[in-house]
């Protein structure tokens, strides 16, 4: 009869000893393998094991200068997969060490000079250890025999004991009470339709949640449609009864995204035509670069034409010669724009405004991370119309732009060599406060991921695993002077809620507004992403070695470094993308991680983007809100300030965009800038 058992109570606990085996080694003889010319070896049986030793004959001709014993528990199969010729080259290759694996003994030998050993021993050592930990999880999540789980430490005791004092918390709170409460009130629920579930939460824990954080009594009275409290303190009421509202408006709303296109008021008169991208442009770093080619041709740049304006003799009175020049060509320029472009950055401001404020009421009461930036570059058409011919501002603004299917993008890069935006790094040493840590540099990995690990079937008795689906996240670290990973999150879910472009055609560059949404996974290190960050390190050269980890499919890899200056009340961030791709990854990774020191980047790009202080302050609030909590911003902080409504944006924007006309040229253009090549139309 069968006996109940599990295999993993037959694991040793322990590493084998390495003098165990080793013998001496001058009595070590390594078996030759006589060939006779011109006949070729026989292949091994069938009934080989996959651990046999086959003597390789390109192997050194001198004893091993080192080995790695394989630990008891594992076999070869279970350290390098079914295909370890592969994986031997591809060590052989990284670490420039020779390596072989020895049957007799249980151990990989190893050749090289101490440099190459060492980095062999360190994958070998890394894989060990993945697989250990692996099993250590699954093996826990599994039910029946098992061994006792290794105690807790001190952090761990003490959020255990933090979990347990709020489940009691909640269980008092989660019954009537005994005796008579001085306080009490009512909230109602509005919407008959929503379903009460999504409200209170699977078996209510939205609503035990509530009860705990304001210690007061909750229950739902369904004929009322209505959340019932009491309380021995009328500011506990008053605080669930907000918190209540709060909820509930979160429950019922939606957030939209909001798309704007705004052209900014000329100087002067001017025409616009749809012109094709030149070769060397860059659309976005986040793009294949062999992708690109099919972009170019059907993308767009909004390319402006001069018209000339005559000037009649009613518009200079020649008799007074005293007048300013420059007054006459302001003038001049001002009238020769038609009415409806003279309001158009008032225009343009109110717009912003409106879009701004939909956007960040809906977003007040979400816990997630959001950024606000504005952002410098080229506007890109992607859906726009068929026109050959120029165009005149006005139809461009209130015709093309408002319509729905109008589509536009911002390409961000402003340059692609260091020596290209010096300039702009020289004049904002000269006239700005850099931060004392910059440059601050971080890795942003982007994967495909399962939320947890996936858990192996151990028995063929065992349902075969549910079939899941990989999340994109993005993964962020940033490492100690060690080289060991300092500070790291995982965001999903990634969405931009605005984006406000405004096209300047009478300047090199245009700017971008956006309002960017993601949610952060938990942060254990009992997690896929968890085991990713803290196994990652840096390498001799600065950059990522990251580990290769079964749940976690790397997509791109970009370091970032980014110069922060003070420039008044805002912050100006230039930055610098190095960015790797899927192709050059999956060919480095060796099934053990993944050095990008050997992989040049795929693409550097620069870009520069300016934010206000406040608004990085406001919206980390929301990062820290518990169930229907409210952060300390409102609305208004962003629009009716002094020195924060849209009106500053917009002459912010256009300040900036001056200073780079004249700091950084046109990347793609080494002859000078783009407004002195304007066409003329006659």
């Amino acid at each position: 009869p069968e006996v109940p058992y599990d295999l993993d109570d037959e694991i040793a606990d322990s590493w084998r000893d390495p003098d165990v085996l080793r013998d001496d080694i001058n009595v070590r003889v390594r078996t030759q393998v006589n060939r006779s010319p011109g006949i070729e070896a026989s292949s091994p049986s069938s009934h080989q094991s996959y651990d046999s030793y086959i003597e390789n004959i390109d192997a050194p001709d001198r004893f091993p200068d080192d080995y790695w014993v394989i630990p008891a528990n594992r076999t070869l199969r279970d350290l390098l997969g079914n295909d370890r010729k592969a994986r031997f080259a591809r060590l052989r290759e990284e670490t420039t060490a020779y390596v072989e694996y020895n049957d007799a003994k249980g151990q990989i030998d190893i050749w090289g000079d101490s440099i190459a050993i060492q980095k062999a021993k360190d994958q070998l050592n890394m894989l060990a250890t993945n697989l250990h930990e692996n099993e250590m999880i699954s093996r826990r999540k599994r039910k029946g025999w098992a061994r006792p789980e290794r105690p807790l430490t001190e952090r761990e005791q003490r959020r255990v004991e933090r979990h347990e004092k709020r489940l009691l918390e909640e269980r008092i709170y989660q019954q009537h009470p005994t005796t008579t409460q001085p306080y009490s009130g009512v909230f109602m629920i509005p919407d008959r339709n929503m379903p009460i579930m999504k409200y209170l939460g699977d078996k209510e824990v939205y609503l035990n949640s509530l009860r705990a954080e304001c210690k007061c009594y909750m229950w739902y009275d369904k004929n009322a449609n209505a959340i019932r409290m009491s309380s021995d303190s009328s500011e506990r009421i008053l605080e669930a009864g907000r918190r209540l509202r709060n909820w509930y408006l979160k429950s019922v709303r939606r957030i939209t995204a909001q798309r704007l296109h705004l052209l900014r008021q000329p100087k002067e008169k001017l025409l616009v035509r749809f012109s094709r991208l030149p070769s060397d442009f860059i659309i976005s770093d986040t793009l294949d670069p062999s992708q690109e080619p099919k972009l170019e041709s059907k993308y767009r740049l909004m390319e402006p034409v001069k018209t000339g304006v005559p000037v009649t003799l009613h518009e200079k009175n020649l008799i007074d010669l005293d007048d300013d020049e420059m007054l006459l060509m302001k003038t001049t320029e001002v009238m020769s724009l038609s009415p409806e472009l003279q309001i158009l950055d008032e225009n343009n401001a109110q717009q912003l405004q409106d879009v701004l404020e939909k956007a960040l009421e809906s977003i007040r009461l979400f816990d997630w991370e959001f950024v606000m930036k504005i952002r410098f570059g080229q506007i890109c058409l992607i859906d726009y119309p068929n026109r050959t011919d120029p165009l005149s501002l006005e139809d461009l603004a209130s015709k093309y732009f408002p319509n729905p299917k109008f589509r536009s993008g911002l390409a961000p890069c402003i340059s692609v060599d260091k020596n290209h935006i010096n300039p702009l790094l020289e004049y904002l040493n000269r006239n700005c406060h850099e931060y004392h840590d910059s440059p601050r540099v971080t890795f942003a990995i982007d994967t495909l991921q399962y939320p947890t690990f996936t858990v192996p079937v151990r028995d063929r008795r065992d349902p075969p695993p549910q079939k899941r689906t990989r999340w994109p996240t993005t993964i962020t670290c940033t490492f100690n002077s060690n080289g060991s990973t300092d500070l790291w999150n995982c965001l999903t879910d990634h969405d931009d809620l605005v984006i406000a472009n405004c096209v300047s055609l009478d300047s090199d560059y245009s700017w971008e507004l956006k309002i960017q949404s993601s949610r952060r996974l938990p942060s254990d290190i009992d997690t896929p992403q968890g085991q990713f960050a803290t196994n990652s390190k840096l390498g001799s050269d600065n950059n990522l070695v990251y580990p290769v980890i079964r749940d976690v499919e790397v997509q791109k890899v970009t370091k970032k470094t980014k110069w922060l200056y003070g420039w008044g009340d805002w912050i100006v961030e230039v930055g610098r993308d190095e960015v790797w791709v899927r192709q050059q990854l999956a060919q480095q990774e060796n099934g053990v991680q993944c050095d990008l020191s050997l992989l040049d980047p795929s693409r550097t790009v620069w870009k520069v983007a300016i934010y206000h202080e406040n608004w990085h302050h406001r919206l980390a609030q929301n990062l820290t809100l518990k169930i229907g909590e409210a952060p300390n911003w409102k609305t208004a902080d962003f629009l009716s300030r002094d020195g924060e409504d849209t009106r500053v944006m917009l002459a912010t924007a256009r300040a900036f965009i001056d200073i780079l006309n004249n700091e950084v040229p046109l990347y793609w253009k080494n002859d000078g800038n783009l407004f002195t090549k304007i066409p003329l139309l006659v």
